[in-house]
């Protein structure tokens, strides 16, 4: 399977300009500097860190802007109806500080703690806690700083939690056949608060990748896998036929996402968030 672009294209979302992604992250810093707004934001950009990957991770990318009060589950709701979401899988976010793991588990076992809860348990350790000023998450850390990392429910905290102590953490969906994304922080600032549920603005996405059909060079439609999971990109034209002549065991739509390939996935179940567009020649 060929992937001929080294330097993937995407679309601005504010001006409709084509740049690729080194070049848009420029580009975007721009447009921030002439916004106006008093809402605390902050712009993430979200890429492929999926080891298994089937499609090029460096094809991928979504910068995104959302308030630093935006609870974690509703980034997470976010990330399923775009890019990952087949099965109804488990998920979680994933940050490190001073050596410290948590695990900010979206479907948390009941019972649920409240914050209050979580306060409880740290006076019964309060000499492990290094910074009394430091968000929740990072006490809860440095209290119980487990060897496999600790973890905690996702609607206990916002991204800005997160956001406004580390610059960099991950997703993880679906625990068997898992996408990992990263999220980096790019940028914190205030501009006016995005519009929608939930309350993120997409600033910029990859377009749909290149990819040739395998046989003939047209853009390919479809991954189709093999017996010994070999992949091919395929046309429509000869994936049908690959089919038909029972040379293949799965045919997986070929879509603008990093889990296309992986556990059945056929794209994002909200048409708003479909963009199979492929980048200009």
């Amino acid at each position: 399977m060929l992937f001929k672009r080294k330097s993937p294209l995407g679309l601005c979302s504010l001006c409709g300009q084509v740049y690729s992604k080194a070049s848009m992250a420029r580009h975007l810093r721009k447009h921030l500097k002439e916004r106006q707004g008093n809402i605390p934001l902050v712009w993430l950009r979200v890429t492929d860190a999926t080891p298994w990957s089937v499609l090029p991770s460096q094809a991928f990318w979504l910068d995104l802007e959302m308030p630093l009060d935006l609870p974690l589950v509703d980034l997470d709701d976010f990330l399923r109806a775009v890019w990952v979401e087949c099965c109804g899988h488990l998920s979680h976010f994933v940050a490190t500080y001073q050596g410290a793991t948590i695990y900010f588990e979206v479907h948390p076992e009941e019972p649920i703690p409240t914050k209050e809860d979580l306060e409880k348990e740290f006076r019964l350790d309060r000499d492990s806690i290094t910074d009394p000023s430091a968000p929740l998450w990072v006490r809860f850390a440095q209290a119980f700083p487990g060897p496999g990392g600790t973890e905690m429910p996702a609607n206990l905290f916002t991204v800005g939690d997160l956001a406004q102590v580390v610059d960099k953490f991950v997703y993880e969906y679906d625990f068997g056949t898992t996408s990992r994304l990263d999220l980096r922080v790019q940028a914190r600032y205030t501009g006016p608060r995005p519009e929608g549920e939930p309350a993120i603005r997409v600033l910029s996405r990859n377009f749909k990748p290149r990819i040739p059909c395998d046989v003939c060079e047209k853009p390919a439609e479809f991954l189709a896998v093999d017996e010994e999971g070999y992949y091919q990109a395929l046309c429509k034209q000869h994936a049908d036929e690959a089919y038909d002549k029972g040379e293949v065991e799965y045919l997986y739509p070929l879509v603008n996402s990093p889990r296309t390939g992986l556990c059945g996935y056929e794209g994002s179940y909200e048409a708003k968030w479909k963009f199979e567009v492929l980048p200009p020649e």
